[in-house]
């Protein structure tokens, strides 16, 4: 998930993207190990929006990977 490929096209994301992507995977697949994967993607994502450059923020992919959109409550 690192890098950029040498010719942009619509396939390039923002690391901050690609880990909103992991954890809503995560969270699909399911399973405690998977969702706690998700919760660690979901924070790593909104530290890299909010610090990120205007034309790589996502109003829509923050609010996505913000636990209020999916809150979740873990078997203790």
């Amino acid at each position: 998930m690192h890098g950029h490929d040498d010719v942009p096209g619509v396939f390039v994301f923002p690391a901050a993207e690609q880990f909103a992507y992991a954890g809503t995977t995560h969270l699909a697949i399911g399973g405690r190990a998977h969702v706690q994967q998700a919760i660690a993607s979901a924070d790593t994502a909104i530290r890299l929006y909010r610090g990120a450059e205007a034309d790589d923020q996502s109003v829509g992919d923050l609010f996505a990977a913000s636990p209020a959109a999916c809150p979740l409550e873990l078997p203790t």
